[in-house]
């Protein structure tokens, strides 16, 4: 082995000890070098230790601080100048000039010790460090064994020592110092925040990255240098999280609404929300003016990418708030504003967080603390560079005791001064010195936790709303608050961190009853009505009542009067009004009448209307306020019987001079002028029969014009007859002189009820026309008896038709014929340009054109559709709008079918029902509603303030008759009126409905002066609404069962409602015992859009409540019009083979996959053609029951129920393209028997049983075969159900399954006959096998008829016999699959030998020898099998074995 040189070994040596000397010295200034090598972990540790250098320079800083001689000590102040905020500082080491020391110059080396002393915020502490004194270095630098913690601003002691004797140059100047190394502090990352640390925290984190990655603090250098760092910053870093957020806030409509979402971690994460796809920047979102819109589900993201790449989630709810809660807010904020003092009535006292209420003859009350804080440093509360935070306050009110103490001034902090910093203004930090307080009571104490805390800048201010608290004039408080955590100072304790808190009170303060004013008084009668609107489940959004308080003293009952005062005198079918008049403080008034002590529950109002009854009755009025509860005196209301005659009839008498007291019912001059009326009256009636009445109903100027009723009961003479003898008799008084001065021409006489039969003339286009009109009903029309002549366009419909105006209470009397040009049809009117000056003539005659609604046909509902559309956009004039609703009722008695054709060709139902929509829109409502009531449809337009609709407001239709009736039929202004054990039909609208309506209008957040248009429509049965899905000829079971009924407000389309539509129905067709079975109630709305324009009924934003009082009860989203589908099963009948379908199929689908499972498990059942196309058989039947049991309901879903269509139309082809092919092969076994082989059969067979099917559905999907169905519409498949229709069903399905069928019963009879004529040919010789081949023969009967045959008997299911052909096709076809399963598995030996052998099970002997023969059986088949394929001998037609099991053909 080579010497090593020497000179080499002497320099390695030296460089080791210098860099072992090195790396101790590094050990103790903060970095160790490590020897050079290219070891990975070595290279590792110096990446950390630059990285480690240069956290040094970014997160500390030194200085060196020199020494001043004072009383035998070295004086040295610790640095106050570094250059970053709050500091963490340590004195490290002391430095001393050797050349100062004469001794020290002397020595070669010794040990010079030092002894620091410091007194901090706690007890003096001494720390001793030695350093060595050597001649190369003129400076002695003493390192301490431990870094001494400082504080700025504070003094050090240093004393030297040499050998145990103090060392001291009391003249050197700069001979002793000290160094001094400051860390950064804090947590802030933000960029451009006076306060941040970002660049040494980012600094950091890359330098413990690199830490972790190599064994962790003293893995490559002194463990305590590491955890200088490592404890001063890890704690920074803090996993993003949201601390808070506004879960589900309710914003009022057109008010803004705040989002707020309070991230937590450090850095501090960003936010952002995200809603419907898009971003929202921020911590808040601010929505200025809240719409519907604006509601639905927001998504805060709080994310922190540069440290921990992760993201959090939560969301938030934006819900429109309830109206009534709205209109509460508003109302209180209004009363608030004008009727109370606000905040001057409270002043800042002498210190902080002191009030003084101020001397008032009035009660105060606080409700809300506004906090603000003033911060030199960072804002507690809140992280870093956060814009918002969160907090939990403990909250207290102090009542000091009496006496103000004395204000101290303001003065500013010792040192500090105005500063700029970034060209921003910098606060000005003051403190203030609280003089001593004694507390006498604690008026208020509680924590309110998750408040928002908002920062700007150094500014953090925090709102809290409390439980108001009344204080009384004069007081002092003291308002203390902290926060919720162990041991944390009142924020007025912050001074001396540098936090200056500021307070202000919301304070209100009331007058006493005495000096309140009236318009106070009504506000606060508004405010407690809303209150009391405000439903029990929404009472957050009301809060505390501390108004009631102040004005409960100043309640007064109620004053109760009823009018008229005297007795009412009214006969059956009229209305009785009594007005209950009420004063009183405050005026939420709620009224209960009660009728002979009876209470009344639908009138809640101050107006009673009464429908009378044959009697005398007594009405009283309860009212009830805030204020106590009265009853009033009682009314009596007397009712004449039924059979009573009413006229109705007016006076001009000239012979008074009327005065304004005779307009009062109840004056005196009233009941004098009635008395002379009811004289003149009964005299002049004297000679007519019958016991006369006479009730003057009101007097008018003019001399003085009286309406007055004559009631007649008990008279010999009726209806004209009656009315002509009252008439002759008043104008005959009328000629003669009385007191009261009858004008004669004044005199009119009406009946009450009925236009009495009459005969004019009038004059036509063609010359005079004589017609005569039949009694009617007042309010109704009638057709003349003449119709048009056989020759013309309008053969046999009514000549004219006449109205009968008028009401109960005015008389009723006839309009002026319209007459019918004969020469016109429907097609002609429909051509026919509508003008405002023939609109009236055109509506007429469209009435008339369609009075025998039941001879319309499919162009005439066209036809009337177009002129519809031509009238409603012409007028809004109710008189055509009388015409409008009678012809869209007389439409309605047109045949089903006709109402469906004309729906598939122009849609022209749905154009009419539109129409109707957009003459309510616009008709003139002269008397603020439009209402019309006929046999099948009811209509009803009215305006009504958006403020009025604070209650939900209803339109019903109770039950009754087959047709609508006009009493039964109305609207209601309060939803809880409507009797719902009665209802037919009705709908109820949500209370926010009429707030909603009013903004989108108009834009107006208040609704209290728009008006909005309300419409309701009732149709008594379905028939403008007809569609695929509830066609009779559609074959489904689906049905409208229901009235149909709508809502909807003009000019606003309302989607989305935050509480839904209400509707329920009564079902037209109800379960009953006479074989009707009624179930699976979708509630569904009529949409005009779908199916490509053609309408549809849709469940979407409809839901099925619930049966109640056996009414089905729906909610919706929206308003448009409303029913009720169910399906009906056509009586027992219907549900058993219902039943019987859906277990057949079950069993079949259970058998057809034991039988695949069969013949794929054991080969030697996979050996014959037959057995192949079973096989192929049982998974086209299987894959079509299984896609039938699964998906035939499917049509929720438009493209999955297509696909369920297409694929059941592909399997089920298949199923009997591969019963032809069973048959074909049959008919080459037992039929050709020669030349019967056909190359490669099975894959023939194949291509043709999964490829045509393959073909024909594909045609059969993308081919718009000509059918009924016009311009392009779908007509591939039923909406109700996922199978073809129309003309796919017929040529896509039916045309090649009828020609399979057909082939398989040829070849099935050629078959049959051949094998009988065999058995015949060799009839003198016995067959041993006979009995086989006839078991044999007949198991292949049953098996051809379950794979085809069946299908026949659905040809059957026609006629009487339908009933006995529909069993028997659901039980064999549903049973197909299970059949073929007993045949083909359950009764073969073979497979039963197969399956015991499989299952170890043993043969007994009986099997085996079955067996045997199946085997000997089986080769004989073969042999078939061969002579099949064209491989026969010339001795076959003698051999040709009949011994044939079908899974053997």
């Amino acid at each position: 082995m080579a010497r090593p040189d020497m000179a080499a070994v002497f320099v390695f040596v030296l460089l080791s000890l210098l860099s072992s000397q090195t790396a101790v010295r590094g050990q103790t200034e903060g970095l160790t070098t490590l020897p050079p090598t290219s070891a990975p972990e070595y290279t590792g540790c110096r990446d950390v230790q630059n990285r480690f250098q240069s956290m040094e320079d970014s997160c500390t800083e030194k200085s060196q601080q020199f020494a001043r001689f004072q009383e035998d000590t070295y004086r040295v102040d610790v640095p106050a100048s570094f250059s970053f905020d709050s500091p963490d500082v340590q004195a490290t080491s002391v430095v001393v000039d050797r050349n100062q020391f004469a001794i020290l110059q002397e020595l070669e080396s010794s040990t010079l010790e030092a002894r620091v002393t410091y007194k901090g915020e706690g007890r003096p502490s001494t720390l001793s460090a030695i350093g060595q004194v050597s001649r190369v270095s003129s400076s002695v630098e003493i390192l301490f064994p431990r870094p001494l913690p400082v504080l700025e601003g504070q003094i050090l002691n240093v004393t030297l020592w040499l050998q145990g004797q103090p060392l001291a140059n009391p003249t050197c100047s700069g001979c002793v110092g000290v160094n001094f190394t400051a860390y950064r502090t804090g947590c802030n990352f933000a960029e451009f925040s006076p306060f941040s640390n970002g660049r040494c925290l980012r600094v950091f984190s890359a330098w413990r990255t690199k830490l972790v990655e190599n064994g962790g603090a003293g893995a490559c250098q002194d463990a305590q240098l590491d955890r200088q760092f490592l404890e001063r910053h890890r704690d920074c870093f803090v996993r993003p999280s949201i601390q808070y957020i506004t879960s589900r806030v309710e914003g009022a409509l057109g008010e803004p609404a705040r989002l707020a979402c309070v991230p937590d971690g450090n850095p501090v994460p960003s936010v952002r929300w995200r809603r419907k796809g898009k971003t929202l920047a921020g911590s808040t979102i601010v929505v200025e003016s809240v719409t519907s819109n604006d509601t639905g589900i927001y998504t805060c993201v709080a994310e922190e990418r540069e440290f921990f790449n992760q993201s959090v989630r939560a969301n938030a709810t934006l819900e429109l708030q309830v109206p009534a809660c709205a209109g509460y807010q508003k109302t209180d904020g209004r009363l608030l504003r004008e009727c109370s003092g606000v905040n001057p009535v409270v002043r800042s006292g002498g210190g902080c967080g002191q009030f003084t209420v101020r001397q008032q003859n009035a009660t105060v009350t606080v409700d809300q603390i506004q906090l603000t804080l003033l911060a030199e440093g960072e804002l507690p509360w809140v992280r870093p560079g956060a814009q918002i935070g969160v907090v939990n306050l403990n909250v207290s009110i102090l009542l000091l005791e009496n006496g103000l103490p004395d204000d101290s001034p303001l003065r500013r902090r010792r040192g500090v001064e105005s500063e700029n910093r970034d060209n921003r203004a910098f606060l000005k930090r003051f403190k203030r010195q609280n003089p001593p307080l004694q507390e006498k009571a604690i008026l208020h104490q509680q924590v309110y936790h998750d408040l928002l805390a908002i920062a700007d800048y150094y500014e953090l201010s925090v709102n809290i709303t409390i439980e108001p608290v009344d204080v009384s004039p004069g007081s002092m408080l003291l308002i203390k608050v902290a926060e919720d955590r162990p041991n944390s100072p009142s924020v007025c304790g912050l001074y001396s961190e540098g936090v200056y808190p500021s307070f202000q009170l919301r304070a209100y303060s009331f007058q006493p009853c005495e000096l309140q004013n009236s318009s106070c008084r009504q506000r606060y009668s508004e405010w407690i009505a809303a209150r009391k609107a405000v439903p029990d489940d929404y009472h957050e959004c009301v809060g505390a009542d501390f108004v009631t308080a102040h004005y409960s003293r100043c309640f007064v009952p109620p004053e109760v009067s009823l009018g008229p005062s005297e007795s009412l005198e009214v006969f059956v079918g009229e209305t009785a009004t009594i007005t209950c008049n009420t004063t009183g403080f405050p005026s939420d008034y709620s009224y209960q009448w009660t009728v002979d002590g009876t209470v009344v529950s639908n009138q809640r109002g101050p107006v009673f209307s009464y429908n009378a009854v044959s009697d005398v009755h007594k009405v009283r009025c309860k009212v009830t306020s805030s204020g106590g509860e009265t009853e009033s005196e009682e009314s009596t209301v007397t009712v004449l019987p039924e059979g009573t005659m009413t006229f109705v009839s007016s006076i001009r008498i000239t012979g008074r001079s009327f005065t304004p007291e005779m307009a009062d019912p109840g004056s005196a001059a009233f009941q004098n002028i009635s008395t002379e009326i009811k004289d003149w009256y009964l005299t002049a009636t004297d000679s007519v029969p019958g016991k006369i009445s006479i009730r003057v109903k009101d007097t008018k100027p003019g001399s003085v014009i009286a309406s007055q009723n004559v009631n007649v009961q008990d008279s010999a003479l009726q209806d004209q007859a009656l009315f002509n003898s009252i008439s002759g008799a008043l104008r005959a008084a009328a000629q003669s002189p009385s007191s009261l001065g009858i004008d004669p021409a004044s005199l009119t006489l009406l009946s009450a009820t009925t236009c009495y039969s009459e005969t004019v003339t009038v004059r036509s286009s063609s010359g005079l026309v004589t017609v005569t009109f039949p009694n009617t009903a007042g309010d109704t029309h009638v057709y003349s008896t003449q119709r048009c002549a056989s020759n013309t366009e309008s053969a046999d419909i009514p000549l004219a038709v006449r109205r009968c105006m008028g009401s109960f209470q005015t008389g009723v009397s006839w309009a002026s014929p319209e007459l019918l040009d004969c020469g016109l049809d429907l097609s002609k009117l429909a051509q026919m340009p509508v003008t405002p000056d023939n609109v009236a003539e055109v509506a007429a005659e469209l009435q008339i054109l369609t009075s025998i609604g039941s001879s319309l046909m499919v162009e005439n509902i066209t036809d009337s559709a177009t002129v519809l559309d031509n009238l409603v956009n012409t007028t809004g004039d109710e008189n055509v709008g009388y015409s409008v609703v009678v012809s869209v009722d007389q439409i309605m008695n047109s045949a089903e079918d006709v109402l469906y054709q004309s729906q598939v060709r122009t849609q022209a139902p749905s154009r009419i029902v539109q129409a109707l929509e957009r003459f309510s829109d616009r008709v003139n409502l002269t008397t603020n509603r439009f209402r019309r009531i006929e046999r099948n449809i009811g209509v009803e337009t009215y305006q009504v303030r958006a403020a009025e609709l604070i209650n939900s407001v209803g339109f019903a239709s109770l039950e009754g008759g087959a047709d609508l009736e006009n009493g039964l039929v109305q609207s209601y202004s309060d939803a809880s009126l409507i009797p719902i054990e009665q209802v037919d039909a009705s709908i109820v609208l949500p209370e926010e409905l009429g707030a909603i309506a009013a903004f989108l209008q108009q834009n107006i957040p208040d609704p209290t002066d728009v008006e909005v248009r309300l419409s309701f429509v009732i149709y008594q049965t379905s028939g403008l609404f007809p569609s695929n899905q509830t066609a009779p000829s559609s074959g489904t079971k689906t049905r409208v069962n229901s009235r149909v009924i709508s809502s909807r407000v003009t000019g606003v389309e309302l989607n989305n409602l935050p509480r839904p539509v209400v509707t329920r129905y009564l079902p037209v067709v109800q379960n009953s015992t006479n074989n009707i079975t009624v179930n699976n109630s979708r509630c569904v709305f009529w949409d005009f859009s779908a199916g490509g324009g053609a309408g549809a009924w849709s469940t979407e934003g409809c839901d099925f409540v619930g049966i109640d009082n056996d009414r089905v009860v729906c909610e919706c989203s929206h308003l448009t019009n409303f029913a009720v589908l169910m399906d009906i099963y056509g009586g027992l009948h219907s549900f058993a083979l219902d039943l019987i379908s859906k277990i057949g199929i079950a069993l079949s689908i259970t058998g057809l996959t034991l039988t695949l499972i069969t013949y794929l498990v054991f080969k030697q059942l996979r050996q014959t053609r037959p057995q192949h196309i079973l096989i192929n058989l049982c998974i086209a039947l299987l894959a079509t029951l299984i896609i039938f049991l699964a998906g035939i309901n499917a049509t929720s879903s438009p493209v999955g129920c297509t696909v369920v269509a297409f694929f059941l139309h592909y399997f089920l082809l298949a199923v009997f393209m591969w019963m032809a092919i069973e048959a074909f092969n049959m008919y080459l076994a037992f039929v050709k028997v020669l030349g019967a082989h056909v190359s490669k059969f099975l894959l023939k067979a194949a291509i043709f049983a999964w490829g045509v099917p393959f073909i024909i559905a594909i045609i059969t999907l993308v081919v718009d075969v000509p059918s009924t169905y016009p311009d392009g519409k779908e007509t591939y498949r039923s909406t109700s159900f996922c199978w073809l229709q129309g003309q796919q069903l017929y040529f896509g399905f039916l045309l090649p399954a009828g020609l399979v069928l057909l082939f398989n019963t040829v070849v099935y009879a050629m078959v049959i006959n051949k094998l009988a004529c065999r058995g015949r040919t060799k009839g003198k010789v016995a067959d041993p096998r006979n009995s086989v081949t006839k078991q044999q023969l007949r198991i292949a009967i049953a098996v051809m008829v379950l794979v085809g045959l069946t299908w026949i008997f659905g040809f059957f299911m026609i006629s009487d016999g339908r009933i006995v052909f529909s069993y028997l096709f659901c039980i064999f076809n549903s049973l197909q699959g299970f059949l073929i399963f007993i045949f083909q598995c359950l009764r073969q030996k073979e497979v039963q030998n197969l399956w015991f052998k499989c299952c170890g099970c043993p043969v007994d002997e009986y099997r085996a020898t079955k067996s045997t023969t199946g085997k000997s059986s089986n080769q004989t088949e073969s042999t078939a099998e061969s002579d099949s394929r064209g491989h026969r001998k010339s001795s076959a037609a003698e051999t040709l074995p009949i011994n044939i099991p079908m899974n053997k053909v």
